[in-house]
């Protein structure tokens, strides 16, 4: 159906990528290098889209097809006469693996279009809201939308609608459209995590095992059509070319891209990766003993080039505090007034601040020694992490699917879940949490031991007794987390909290109250130790990744119970997911190599692991991303549903079809009503109550073939008056009816 757009989006990616990659040193694998610059395609399309709109160009695909093909023509023609087909490529172990992960592509891909296709419809609330941005960028050709009315488009950042937009220009069909590309760019999020975790372990096993375990965990995002299916995919490319820095120090412009693409997605999941970053930048200062300059500007540039957007839509609304409640930003979702946005003298402020950090940076960096300018680099870089978690703090966003999760939320996957961000890991992924701490705390004793004799005896019986006390406390925390189990399906909130002898329904409170906070203290120390433990030679550089990926966690597990805020929890699970998916790699390969010291093949040991995870957490996976999903709370009953799915199959696509009551349906069905002209929207507020002659006038008057009355116009204007109003058309004789069921009726303007 599509084959032409399906086309396309790998020319845009892949050129776009070609020509920005030609800028830095790449990878010597083909198959990476090529993945990663449709990565980097994919990062520079909402860009190119945003900056077209803002210079009022249309977004039209064959403006973007001559862009990105642009530099690789010329290219070509510049060296067709050295070209030399090369027929004896390298292939290596790395290869091998990497085809395997394109297995797993597209075996999610699979999963994922055959759950979406399962149904004639979209599936909940947000995919039709989406269908109206989507359409409006394919016939508009612009991100920005200036008449309003639709939700997730201006102010909403606009690289989802924008993306499938842009696809739907070549693309017959808009639903199709959604399904496909949405699954599509989920499975490419896969090989895109593939490539960051072997670029951060460097070991492409680690890599291999990671990327199997997060495409079977449930928690890992679901083919549910909302800007979040795009974001993880976005994360994993952000940090993948700031890895890439150790390389060429140019990447970092690349890594911006990305990270603008990230916050041109949506704004919560924006803030939360602001923690990741932030971490990462903290942990790299430490481990380079430095501040990683490179890290911070490419932050500082990502958050730059996204106000190519934000500038333009603060100037229309008015102003800051105005775009953010355009944005839905209520004045209940911050802890203080949001009229300090306003205040000139914040801006002021924060320009002193950072022109002062700057200059003290410039006037010191001469005069200080080394280590000096270490521990300035890792103050500087906390002072930064501090100060984001403490303003943090103020936001308190609540989620319609927010609660308190208990162990077997962790530790059991269900088949039946939630469809927008499902939740749970498995038995085995959980159970190799566990296993990987412990391989990190006898690393950490079996380390600390060996450098006894080269280390002050003061810091070996400090680092000794925080260990033992620490692995102590450890244990205690996660019996307490254990015991913390609600009865099954009990849907527990926030407020149940403060008054828990009011809910006898609940087991056990212990681990909400002290244990959660003993869990996490005692993950960050063992990150810690085993930060400092690289910074002094004990252990090498390059598993940075191990306490990394642990503090990640800590940061995305408190943020499930609420620490530093409340900020849509339930959305945390996916990312939850994939950082755990790159810790337990480090459990993994120390139980490989274990197994390799005990005589046992390393593949009875593949075969046991990856059963394991399937058995306990993919088949899960798969039975709840192919079951039928519902169509939204919106619908007024089955009938109703069944007249739209009868209208898909048997009108033309594109057929001009007038509502008084849904535009997304209609538009989501793949036919075609103007949703933002100001002239459909001023009759369907006034002409409900117009004659069958007027309103026959108007529909000829603008094309519309088709007129709809349905379960939803019953439930805004009255059941009696839209029976009035049914009665009324057909006696006419302006109206024929086409079809009818008990919740819907089809009419042809004759």
């Amino acid at each position: 159906m599509g084959a032409l757009s399906v086309v396309l989006f790998f020319l845009y990616t892949w050129g776009f990528g070609f020509s920005l990659a030609k800028f830095v040193k790449e990878t010597e694998s083909f198959f990476e290098r090529n993945v990663i610059r449709i990565g980097l395609g994919l990062a520079a399309v909402p860009l190119v889209g945003v900056m077209l709109s803002l210079f009022k160009i249309p977004v039209d695909w064959r403006i973007f097809l001559g862009l990105s093909l642009l530099h690789p023509l010329f290219y070509i023609l510049k060296n067709y006469k050295n070209f030399k087909p090369n027929l004896n490529l390298k292939f290596r172990k790395s290869d091998l693996n990497f085809l395997l992960v394109i297995l797993i592509f597209s075996l999610a891909l699979h999963m994922y279009l055959k759950g979406a296709f399962a149904y004639p419809y979209l599936e909940d609330d947000d995919s039709w809201s989406h269908a109206l941005g989507v359409k409006y960028v394919s016939v508009q050709k612009t991100f920005f939308n200036q008449f309003g009315g639709i939700h997730y488009l201006d102010p909403y950042p606009p690289v989802y609608d924008g993306i499938l937009g842009l696809m739907h220009q070549t693309s017959p069909s808009l639903m199709w459209t959604l399904k496909f590309f949405n699954a599509l760019i989920i499975s490419l999020s896969i090989l895109f995590f593939y490539l960051l975790v072997k670029e951060l372990t460097n070991n492409s096993a680690v890599a291999l095992f990671s990327t199997i375990a997060l495409s079977m965990i449930p928690a890992y995002l679901s083919h549910f059509i909302w800007a979040h299916s795009f974001v993880p995919a976005f994360i994993f490319l952000s940090f993948l070319f700031l890895e890439r820095t150790k390389h060429d120090k140019k990447w970092m412009y690349l890594a911006s891209v990305a990270i603008a693409a990230l916050i041109l997605t949506t704004v919560t999941q924006s803030l939360k990766f602001m923690f990741l970053f932030l971490i990462y930048l903290a942990v790299k200062c430490a481990i380079e003993k430095r501040f990683v300059f490179e890290i911070f500007f490419a932050g500082a540039l990502g958050f730059i080039l996204s106000l190519i957007w934000w500038i333009p839509l603060a100037y229309r609304y008015g102003s800051v505090l105005d775009l953010l409640k355009k944005l839905g930003l209520a004045s209940d979702v911050f802890a203080l007034p949001l009229s300090y946005l306003n205040s000139p003298y914040l801006y002021l402020g924060l320009a002193v601040l950072s022109i002062g950090a700057f200059a003290i940076y410039y006037f010191m960096k001469n005069k200080l020694a080394a280590n000096q300018k270490s521990i300035l680099g890792v103050a500087f870089s906390l002072l930064i992490l501090v100060s984001y978690s403490v303003s943090y703090s103020f936001v308190n966003g609540v989620g319609t699917a927010d609660r308190i999760y208990d162990f077997n939320d962790f530790f059991i996957a269900h088949k039946q879940n939630l469809i927008n961000n499902p939740l749970g890991l498995g038995i085995a992924v959980s159970a190799l949490f566990f296993i990987t701490l412990i391989f990190v705390i006898i690393r950490q004793f079996s380390v600390i031991k060996a450098k006894k004799e080269s280390m002050p005896k003061t810091q070996f019986h400090i680092l000794l007794y925080i260990n033992a006390i620490n692995s102590i406390l450890l244990a205690v925390s996660l019996l307490s987390f254990f015991s913390f189990r609600f009865k099954p399906g009990t849907l527990i909130k926030q407020w149940m909290l403060r008054e828990p002898s009011n809910y006898s329904y609940i087991y056990s409170f212990s681990f909400k109250v002290w244990g959660i906070y003993l869990l996490i203290t005692t993950l960050i120390i063992v990150a810690s130790v085993y930060i400092f433990l690289i910074c002094k030679g004990c252990i090498e550089k390059q598993k940075f990744w191990i306490p990394l990926s642990l503090l990640w966690f800590v940061y995305s597990f408190a943020g499930l119970y609420d620490i530093p805020t409340q900020m849509f929890t339930f959305r945390i699970w996916a990312m939850l997911a994939f950082i755990l998916s790159i810790f337990v790699g480090y459990g993994f390969i120390s139980t490989l190599k274990l197994a390799q010291r005990l005589g046992a093949p390393q593949i009875i040991v593949w075969t046991i692991f990856i059963a394991l995870i399937f058995y306990t957490s993919g088949i899960q996976k798969y039975a709840i991303n192919t079951s039928i999903w519902p169509p939204g709370g919106f619908w007024t009953s089955n009938d109703e549903i069944k007249g739209y799915i009868w209208l898909k199959d048997n009108l033309p696509s594109e057929a001009k079809i007038f509502t008084f009551s849904n535009n997304g349906v209609i538009i989501g069905f793949d036919k075609y009503i103007c949703h933002w002209c100001q002239d459909v929207r001023e009759f369907q507020s006034r002409g409900f109550n117009s004659t069958a002659q007027e309103l026959h006038k108007w529909l000829k008057s603008r094309n519309y073939q088709y007129f709809v009355l349905d379960g939803q116009t019953a439930r805004k204007y009255g059941i009696n008056e839209t029976n009035q109003k049914l009665q009324s058309t057909l006696s006419s004789g302006l109206f024929k009816p086409v079809y009818q069921t008990n919740g819907f009726i089809l009419l042809n303007a004759a």
